[in-house]
């Protein structure tokens, strides 16, 4: 159980203090801005160096770094205008493709990987092409729409698609104003497990909630209701596929040397048969263990926090 921390801050210092302080609930990769990059390499940290006193639990992550907007603002960079606007919008770029290319070229070259917010179409093709040019590794963050020349590149660079199924559901209204006429595809999720892309599901907490059935559900379903019809069905995943993508592993099944990281529930969330189901499952959790140690929960909400080995 644990996070992937993007605040812009310093979130290394931040979380070292932290787990100084005795906070030992949750696993946490603090991330790093380009702007931060350099100073972090002079300190010496890479991705995967475990924080100072952390137990395990805290590791630095990733380089984000921010090439667009969002779909909302109509700041996504598009290789289509937006429809209704005028004059013609196609987004913007949060940095140069040159900009963005020198900043994972430093990443790779100090051993960061790479966290590459990008939404618009023609952002997620620049992020692609600097991926490709520099050999970096680690994610495409949303990924929310992208050309179908892009979609197999992702498993073929070795790429990550982190996305966030949840935004799906508060964007498809959006989606039908603003890109009624794309160059892309909107929530590719099922196009992109198909050609064998890793999937990494989130919530990009706190545009969405952090609750991972809220992702699962949506990822599975297409819809918040069984009232409403699924949002590009054809895009659904399975449960297996959805809840192996939420986990650190990338599998639904614990093996042998898996961290002990577990969530019991009274209820099977693979027969879970509507939205309202799979999204009821916080209401079903039973004991969350972390380490192989016990967070136990009551009536009352009380709870007990006891820490195995890591």
């Amino acid at each position: 159980m644990g996070i992937r921390d993007y605040e812009m801050a310093e979130n290394i210092d931040t979380w070292t203090n932290r787990f100084a302080a005795g906070i030992n609930g949750l696993r946490v990769d603090a991330g790093v801005y380009p702007e931060r990059l350099q100073a972090a390499i002079d300190a010496g940290w890479h991705t995967g160096n475990p924080l100072p006193g952390s137990a395990g639990l805290g590791h630095v992550g990733a380089m984000k770094l921010i090439s667009d907007g969002s779909l909302n603002t109509r700041s996504a960079y598009c290789s289509t205008p937006y429809s209704g606007i005028e004059p013609p919008t196609y987004g913007t770029l949060s940095y140069t493709p040159q900009q963005i290319e020198d900043y994972m070229r430093l990443a790779a070259e100090h051993g960061f990987d790479i966290a590459c917010h990008a939404i618009g179409d023609e952002a997620n093709t620049i992020a692609l092409n600097a991926v490709a040019a520099t050999h970096a590794h680690g994610s495409i963050e949303h990924a929310q729409m992208l050309k179908p020349f892009d979609i197999p590149r992702f498993a073929e660079l070795g790429l990550a698609a982190s996305i966030q199924p949840q935004h799906a559901m508060d964007d498809r209204d959006v989606i039908t104003r603003f890109w009624a006429n794309p160059a892309g595809i909107p929530y590719p999720f099922r196009a992109l497990h198909d050609v064998g892309t890793t999937l990494r599901m989130g919530s990009d907490a706190p545009v969405a909630p952090l609750d991972p059935w809220l992702a699962i559900s949506a990822a599975v379903f297409g819809a918040e209701s069984s009232d409403r019809e699924p949002f590009q069905p054809e895009q659904c995943l399975d449960v297996h596929t959805s809840l192996a993508a939420s986990t650190a592993t990338g599998r639904d099944r614990l093996a042998s040397g898996d961290p002990a990281d577990v969530v019991l529930l009274d209820a099977d969330p693979y027969a879970a048969d509507t939205p309202e189901a799979m999204r009821a499952m916080p209401q079903h959790v039973v004991m969350t263990l972390l380490c192989g140690g016990g967070v136990r929960i009551d009536a009352s909400h009380r709870h007990e926090v006891t820490r195995g080995p890591s």
